[in-house]
């Protein structure tokens, strides 16, 4: 599961009821996303609906809360929602920032990697190229792109384990953090081909960044 500390730290101001109208809403659907019941989408679109008739304008929470239902909820049809409930995001995003938006659009990636649609990677990379042109892409996008990249079981996974291999080295070049979940999923999509030697590389390199940091550690105690 990637977290994002850059763009989702005041999240948890959604958990305050006292906070504001769209919080108390916001609260309201991530409590059904977690509670792990049934009907998750129908309920959280209910709440949501609550929220329109009472003139509450959806803030970047709302819409990704509404998308981590779909994620959850797993409907055969939660990706083609994808489209309609990023138009409608966009329609108002004079209320939403650049940070918001990469919330919103990270939540959409995660639902695709959930998806079982057969053309998830696809409509993936086409949102990633769109956050891209914006400048909302972070570690959580390249994380769940990996992630995508490195679970997909169809004829392309070559090309899938390319890709990932790509994105690590993207994210190096744009002074990205690279955590061990980046390393690990480019790891597991390399074996999956047989490509054992660049693995083994990967690891390699992953065993000196905690060497270098736990050294680091024992020099500043």
């Amino acid at each position: 599961d990637w977290s994002s500390d850059v763009c989702s730290s005041d999240l948890a101001a959604y958990e305050n009821s006292e906070s504001t109208l769209s919080a108390t809403y916001v609260a309201a659907m991530r409590a059904v996303v977690r509670s792990g019941e049934q009907n998750i989408v129908e309920r959280v679109e209910k709440i949501r609906k609550r929220a329109a008739e009472r003139n509450i304008a959806p803030d970047a929470y709302m819409y990704a809360t509404l998308l981590d239902a779909y994620a959850v909820g797993g409907p055969s049809d939660a990706s083609v929602k994808i489209p309609e409930i990023l138009a409608s995001m966009e329609a108002n995003v004079s209320t939403i920032n650049s940070c918001g938006k990469t919330v919103v659009y990270n939540t959409a990636l995660k639902l695709l990697k959930e998806s079982r649609d057969p053309d998830a990677t696809a409509k993936a990379d086409e949102l990633f190229q769109k956050m891209k042109v914006q400048g909302t892409v972070d570690e959580v996008t390249y994380g769940t792109l990996i992630a995508l990249c490195a679970n997909n079981g169809s004829e392309s996974s070559h090309r899938s384990a390319m890709r990932a291999e790509n994105l690590l080295k993207e994210m190096k070049e744009r002074n990205l953090q690279i955590s061990t979940h980046h390393i690990n999923s480019v790891m597991n999509s390399l074996i999956r081909v047989g490509k054992i030697p660049k693995a083994a590389g990967l690891l390699d390199r992953k065993s000196t960044r905690l060497n270098s940091r736990h050294a680091n550690i024992s020099y500043a105690v």
